[in-house]
């Protein structure tokens, strides 16, 4: 085996720890937060409204150990990041709607309500916080929350196939889960 062979399976292997901790995060605080406020049906989760999204994290967010809370401003967010195909995602700034923080251990995430009708939560997390590639399926991972647990954002595994032009990465978390959080890929 090469050097090269050696730091990449390395590598691989620290971000699937890494990301099994925060889905286990945050997997706990949206258990503790159902615990306390009931299903997510009662979240009244609203698209492109800000304090609908800030109304859902501030009942998530004392269940996590926040070192920065930057709201909707800069700072616990990468800007531009990427899809897995290596496509520019062309967000540049923070979105108005979504929320933002960073964990003590160095993990950003970002919350963001999607949808008109049956809204959803999505949790986007940069594993390795401000630092590059910042790019899906690389060190950012996409989940939501559906039936009042946390799942991936996507199941489709051809999303997540960094041998195909349209990749984008969003459903890896379910692929690294099915191979038993492992990154093969």
């Amino acid at each position: 085996m090469t050097l090269p062979t050696i730091i990449s399976k390395t590598q691989k292997k620290d971000r699937a720890v890494k990301l099994k901790k925060v889905y286990s995060v945050l997997s706990q605080a949206i258990q503790q937060t159902l615990v306390e406020d009931g299903t997510t049906e009662n979240w009244k989760l609203v698209d492109y409204d800000f304090q609908a999204t800030e109304s859902t994290v501030k009942k998530i967010i004392p269940y996590l150990k926040v070192a920065q809370n930057c709201k909707n401003q800069r700072g616990c967010w990468a800007f531009p990041y990427y899809y897995q195909n290596g496509n520019s995602t062309n967000i540049n700034t923070p979105n108005q709607y979504s929320y933002y923080i960073t964990l003590a251990d160095g993990t950003n995430i970002f919350f963001d309500i999607v949808g008109t009708t049956n809204a959803q939560l999505f949790i986007y997390t940069d594993i390795n916080g401000n630092k590059k590639p910042n790019t899906f399926g690389d060190d950012i991972f996409a989940f939501k929350i559906k039936n009042n647990k946390i799942e991936p954002y996507s199941t489709n595994l051809d999303a997540c196939d960094p041998s195909k032009n349209n990749s984008n990465g969003m459903s890896c978390v379910y692929r690294i889960m099915q191979d038993n959080w492992e990154i093969k890929y």
